[in-house]
């Protein structure tokens, strides 16, 4: 008998491995299926995740290329498709331009700026540059860490899941794969509290630097502009009421800021999101 249990767990062992297998498969060909779509002819495609509920787009990234796109009047078309079709880096954001591929949102921003020859940094010295390519860093390398740590960990995506019908195994893979990285990058080995404060820390200093300036630099908004934007728009729009949401609106100026940079850009904003609500939006 006791053979007999002992090659039932064996097999049940087994057949559970293959069925783990088999999912994993799956979910990596799923994920690498790159379906060609007939591409335009010198206008650059954004490939990108689809819109947001109250915002156009759930990560900072895609929406700071996109408001740039706007901002140097570059030709573009958005392509809501990168939860399937990942760049080459497995990036989310990327563009292709006549059968170019470009990923990461900076280094798409980078390749834009040479091929069309546009610079919206012209109002600017080069030392204002500077300090607004440092303030970028902490938003993106910094700030960043404290709103996913929020979203997908300390919150497990419940509170995006009343607008995202994300499934069970997502939101535990969006939460492993946020802490294992916060945890290489340093900041997840901090304690919620801890994580909460740097948090605030980095909106009060980027509220001081801002102070009463209509945009990050001056009164003309430039590429800077574009990063912080991405970045704060998911604490103003897409923070649900968690503490990220609370922490920016602790700085008015914060705030008043977000809502420029949306008429500045973006009339076209009710149109391109959701509305709180899963379905289409009209671009």
């Amino acid at each position: 008998m006791a053979d007999v249990n002992l090659q039932t767990g064996l097999l049940l062992k087994v057949c559970g491995t293959l069925v783990l297998g088999s999912a994993i498969v799956w979910v990596v060909r799923r994920f690498r299926m790159r379906p060609r779509e007939p591409v335009p002819k010198d206008v650059v495609v954004h490939h990108q995740p689809s819109r947001g509920p109250f915002a156009p787009s759930l990560t900072p990234f895609s929406l700071k290329l996109e408001t740039f796109l706007r901002m140097a009047n570059v030709p573009y078309t958005n392509v809501h498709d990168s939860f399937k079709n990942r760049s080459s880096k497995g990036k989310m954001t990327w563009i292709e331009y006549n059968g170019e591929e470009i990923a990461d949102s900076e280094l798409c921003i980078d390749y834009i700026k040479d091929k069309f020859q546009v610079d919206v940094n012209s109002d600017y010295a080069p030392e204002q540059l500077a300090s607004g390519f440092m303030v970028q860093k902490m938003v993106e390398d910094h700030l960043y860490w404290t709103l996913i740590l929020y979203r997908y960990v300390y919150e497990g995506a419940l509170r995006l899941s009343a607008y995202r019908s994300f499934s069970f195994l997502f939101r535990y893979m969006a939460k492993w794969k946020v802490l294992k990285d916060s945890k290489a990058h340093g900041i997840g080995r901090h304690s919620q509290n801890e994580v909460k404060a740097l948090m605030t820390r980095d909106l009060e200093n980027l509220s001081n630097y801002l102070g009463t300036k209509k945009f990050l630099l001056g009164e003309k908004p430039s590429q800077v502009d574009c990063s912080v934007f991405g970045m704060l728009s998911q604490f103003f729009w897409h923070g649900f009421g968690d503490p990220t949401e609370e922490a920016i609106k602790k700085f008015p100026n914060l705030c008043q800021y977000c809502e420029r940079m949306k008429t500045e850009f973006w009339s076209d904003w009710d149109k391109c999101i959701t509305h709180g609500e899963s379905g289409k939006t009209v671009k």
